[in-house]
C-alpha cells in the first residue's frame, strides 16, 4: 500500500470516529477507576496509601474505538494511530486527587461523584474543530502524507 492510500484510510478511519464520538457519546461511555499507590517512609509504621481518581471510557466505547494494548492510550477505529485528541481530553479530567486516607466504600461514592463531574467537563470541553485540527497535526507528524 502507497503512503497516499495509507493517509486516506487515516482519513477514512478518523471521519467514522468523529461521526461517533460527540460531548453525549463520550458523557454516556465516560466512567472511572481509582488507582492506589503505597507511598513509603523510611518509619515503617508510615506507610500510606495514595490515590488517584482517573477517567477511561467504558468497555463498549473502548471495543469500538480500538485501544493500544501495550500503553492502553485510545485508537482512532482499531488503526495503529493514537488518538491524541481524546487522550488528553480525558487526561484534562484528571485532576491527580492525592489522599492518604484509605476507604473503598467512600471511595466508591467520591469516584460516583467525580464520573458526573467528569461528564459534565467532557461536554463542555469537547471541540470538535480542535479534534479535527489535533489529527491533522498527528497525521503530519507520523509521516502518514
Amino acid at each position: 500500500m502507497d503512503s497516499n492510500t495509507s493517509y486516506f484510510s487515516k482519513v477514512d478511519a478518523f471521519v467514522k470516529q468523529l461521526k461517533i464520538i460527540t460531548p453525549d457519546y463520550l458523557s454516556q461511555h465516560l466512567t472511572g477507576y481509582i488507582y492506589y499507590d503505597r507511598i513509603c517512609y523510611r518509619d515503617p509504621d508510615k506507610n500510606w496509601f495514595s490515590k488517584e481518581y482517573m477517567a477511561i471510557l467504558d468497555d463498549e466505547a473502548t471495543n469500538q474505538i480500538g485501544v493500544n494494548q501495550q500503553n492502553k492510550m485510545y485508537l482512532v477505529q482499531n488503526t495503529d494511530m493514537i488518538d491524541s485528541y481524546l487522550y488528553e481530553l480525558l487526561k484534562s479530567l484528571d485532576e491527580n486527587l492525592y489522599d492518604v486516607s484509605y476507604n473503598n466504600d467512600k471511595d466508591q461514592e467520591y469516584l460516583k461523584d467525580k464520573i458526573a463531574e467528569w461528564k459534565e467537563l467532557v461536554r463542555r470541553r469537547y471541540n470538535k474543530e480542535e479534534y479535527i485540527n489535533v489529527f491533522n497535526v498527528s497525521s503530519m507528524n507520523y509521516n502518514y502524507l
